[in-house]
């Protein structure tokens, strides 16, 4: 016996829940650090929190095509090389959206970027976290037949 598997509308739960706090925490930050309207922070917060989505599926869709090795055989070389790429897609694709939709210089819309990602790895961390704790008390211990 194991716990219960996530569902799929779990999955959107905490995919949607995840997306949608970042962009409440992050817009204000962006709007505050670049002397921006808040309207025009949260829509590029959203508009990136949407990019990044679509790059996710994308990506990993042309990874599985290319590198057909089972993702729980993969090295930890593997992985970095794979969250790097990963992370170089969604910085190149932002930060050129950030640099069009702010009329921002590119170096700007570089900080913008590695600012970003000092903010969303931990949360993305704690975040799971709180989740995962959340869906324990809301679940509990119940378990399927494997």
């Amino acid at each position: 016996m194991s716990a219960r598997p996530v569902t799929i509308a779990e999955r959107i739960v905490h995919a949607v829940g995840y997306e949608l706090l970042a962009v409440v925490l992050s817009a204000p930050v962006v709007a505050l650090a670049l002397d921006v309207s808040m309207a025009d922070a949260g829509a590029l917060s959203l508009v990136m929190s949407l990019v990044s989505m679509l790059w996710n599926m994308v990506y990993n869709a042309l990874v599985d095509r290319w590198y057909t090795l089972e993702r729980i055989h993969w090295s930890f070389t593997t992985r970095l090389v794979h969250g790097v790429v990963f992370e170089a897609g969604i910085i190149s694709m932002c930060m050129l959206l950030a640099v069009w939709w702010l009329q921002i210089t590119l170096l700007e819309a570089f900080l913008l970027e590695i600012g970003f990602f000092v903010f969303i790895f931990p949360y993305t961390v704690f975040y799971n976290w709180g989740y995962d704790k959340l869906r324990y008390q809301l679940v509990g211990k119940q378990t399927a037949i494997v």
